[in-house]
């Protein structure tokens, strides 16, 4: 399960990207850029809050909010040693996260049809509110081909939060503990599957790949 998820799944959202016009990519993240905002905040703010009122381990907190705001297990590793969380706490973050991405998994779609949603107002919900992009992509896809490919292009310009995210918890964890964090490594938080995928839709823009 986690190699499919970490590598057949990147590689596929790569492939993905060679059906997708550069255009409409663009488009639909500058659609997107105000809801990913405003559902980043509420889920950092709600984890911050929740975590206090229930007594959790801040980082376990932490880590529990980014995996919900961004993109679930990928989020959690990157982030995860840029506050020095020990392996207990990823654990039990990863956990709590894709217990909720079964659940959306199934109950999205039905909500979906149940709402009579669109497309693209589908692929806008799953895109922003579905914590993983394995999930993101098995929710949009068995709505229909067109939300699956919204969801998707929604979820990777969500993904790559990743990286301004986890930079700012390293710095913030940084100065807490007066001391540079040696684990933290740009290179490995770096989301490459999303840039693979814009390459890939730039690519098939051009015409070179047909």
């Amino acid at each position: 399960i986690k190699f499919t998820s970490k590598y057949i799944l990147q590689f596929a959202v790569i492939l993905l990207g060679f059906e997708m016009n550069m255009a409409s990519v663009i488009q639909v993240g500058k659609q997107s850029i105000l809801v990913i905002f405003l559902t980043l905040t509420t889920a950092f703010l709600t984890s911050y809050y929740a975590g206090k009122r229930l007594q959790i381990h801040k980082k376990l907190a932490v880590l529990i909010g980014v995996g919900t705001a961004i993109c679930g297990g990928s989020a959690i590793a990157a982030a995860a040693p840029a506050i020095d969380a020990d392996d207990q706490d990823i654990s039990f973050a990863i956990s709590t996260v894709f217990l909720f991405n079964i659940i959306a998994v199934f109950l999205f779609p039905f909500a979906g049809h149940l709402m009579n949603l669109s497309d693209s107002g589908f692929g806008m919900w799953a895109g922003t509110a579905i914590n993983d992009t394995s999930s993101v992509v098995a929710a949009g896809y068995s709505y229909s081909n067109a939300a699956g490919n919204f969801a998707t292009i929604v979820k990777l310009t969500r993904s790559l939060m990743i990286v301004p995210i986890t930079l700012a918890l390293a710095i913030i964890n940084a100065r807490a503990s007066k001391k540079q964090n040696s684990n933290f490594n740009f290179l490995k938080v770096f989301p490459w599957f999303v840039a693979g995928f814009l390459v890939a839709a730039i690519l098939n823009s051009t015409g070179l790949i047909s």
